[in-house]
């Protein structure tokens, strides 16, 4: 099965068991297990930290970039950090302070799986494509956003 079916395939379960995660047959934990780990896998993230990263990584004082994530612009940073996915996502991975804001140091960030986007990736096309349709784009505003047309 192709990653673009096997996140379907994800998206499918979840949807046909939907009501009863939300009457709490579901907690946190399995939820993330279930479906949010597998789903940042399927994207090709590192979740389980298979490449065996140093805790040194883990360290409070800045975000170090991880080996092959070198390329990753800012404004591509600042998006997935302002995203909806990962303002869900990080309460799980960082710890509380009061007033509702969480620690946003080192140790907790390094724990966001952030990977590069490759479009020859078919999975990243299709997630490329399938945000363009979400947003309405037309051909000209997408060649904008890519950068063919200025």
């Amino acid at each position: 099965m192709s990653t673009p079916d096997k996140l379907l395939n994800l998206i499918e379960v979840f949807d046909r068991n939907a009501e009863a995660y939300r009457q709490g047959s579901i907690n946190e934990t399995e939820t993330r297990v279930q479906f949010i780990d597998p789903m940042f896998e399927l994207l090709g993230w590192d979740v389980r930290n298979t490449q065996g990263c140093s805790e040194a990584f883990k360290d409070v004082g800045g975000v170090t970039l991880k080996e092959g994530c070198e390329g990753l612009s800012l404004p591509y940073l600042q998006a997935l950090l302002n995203s909806r996915l990962l303002m869900w996502y990080f309460p799980f991975v960082s710890a509380p302070f009061r007033g509702g804001r969480y620690s946003a140091n080192r140790q907790f960030l390094s724990q966001i799986p952030i990977r590069p986007v490759n479009l020859k990736d078919p999975t990243d096309r299709l997630i490329d494509k399938l945000v363009c349709e979400l947003y309405g784009l037309t051909e000209e505003e997408i060649g904008m956003v890519k950068g063919d047309i200025a």
